[in-house]
């Protein structure tokens, strides 16, 4: 298990097998998938909740979008996140509502959706510790 996530009456459960939830009503635990992420082939980093209700998920194979009403999964920021590579690890959403996405080899991607020139990345950089 890598991440969890409680919203309204579910649990959301990352794991390196895919994206699953606890319903809460009936305490049984169920599969998300979509095209692009099946369980057992996406590893799941990171879940965030988003100031709008959607939850974002950050997998092997990038970032997506889920609404918790439907359980509809959809690709998020491909054209931002695919010439990094697929792979996205920590998310965080900050105080002037943009997106922090680290990737698996490629540093951290800022993104922001709300400046005056539309949809935007800025490639911050390679991490280094120690």
């Amino acid at each position: 298990m890598k991440k969890l996530l409680v919203h309204e009456q579910r649990v959301y459960i990352g794991t390196l097998q895919g994206l699953f939830y606890l319903d809460m009503k009936d305490n049984r635990v169920r599969s998300i998938s979509t095209a692009g992420l099946q369980s057992g082939r996406s590893m799941i980093y990171d879940l965030l909740l988003m100031p709008e209700g959607n939850i974002l998920v950050s997998t092997s194979w990038g970032v997506f979008s889920l609404d918790p009403e439907t359980l509809q999964l959809k690709q998020k920021y491909l054209h931002i996140t695919a010439p990094y590579g697929s792979g996205t690890n920590a998310l965080f959403h900050d105080s002037r509502h943009r997106l922090w996405v680290s990737t698996d080899k490629h540093g951290v991607l800022l993104i922001d959706e709300h400046n005056k020139r539309g949809s935007s990345a800025e490639f911050v950089g390679k991490l280094r510790l120690g």
